[in-house]
């Protein structure tokens, strides 16, 4: 789902289900974030259903969005 969400640099597995991805660059719109817009990382809870992408190195400036499951033909 990710490679579909961003592309990233380097990442790092903080559980079996939770990834954390670093100098993320969007390749599709999120929230009033468009293509292209950068964020120092972004971590994936699959467990929780949750994307928080980080602004900055701090961890105190992120955006929160609930992930949902969608198959399609």
């Amino acid at each position: 789902m990710e490679e579909q969400l961003f592309s990233w640099d380097d990442w790092d597995i903080q559980d079996t289900m939770c990834f954390t991805f670093y100098d993320v660059e969007l390749k599709r719109d999120i929230g009033k974030f468009k293509v292209g817009s950068k964020f120092s990382n972004a971590n994936i809870d699959y467990a929780e259903g949750k994307l928080h992408l980080y602004t900055d190195d701090s961890g105190e400036n992120y955006h929160t969005f609930n992930l949902t499951f969608n198959i399609s033909e």
